[in-house]
């Protein structure tokens, strides 16, 4: 559900639940460095990763590579899943309990 958290221009939060309902969002940032970030939160509508929260984990990370954002609604948390089709790993949302793989 990439629709869920998406970045809002000028907002603070920068970087927030866009729809009507509560959901587990997960932001990772990935290092040069392979120092990576991930973090997940329960987020209400309009709640969001903060700002100096995010500025941080960047001050810290040495080099950002990308950012990848993922959101489920509850009570699913995000993490790896595999593809019944393919079988490779893909992001998605496992029931909670279950561990990112």
């Amino acid at each position: 559900m990439k629709h869920c958290l998406g970045p809002i221009m000028n907002a603070e939060p920068p970087l927030q639940n866009t729809c009507i309902f509560p959901v587990n969002a997960e932001l990772c940032l990935y290092s040069k460095t392979a120092d990576d970030i991930c973090k997940t939160k329960r987020l209400e509508p309009d709640e969001g990763f903060e700002r100096a929260e995010i500025e941080a984990d960047l001050a810290r990370l040495g080099g950002l590579l990308r950012v990848e954002t993922y959101a489920c609604k509850l009570p699913f948390m995000p993490g790896m899943v595999e593809d019944i089709n393919t079988k490779r790993m893909k992001q998605g949302c496992l029931p909670e309990g279950k561990t990112r793989e």
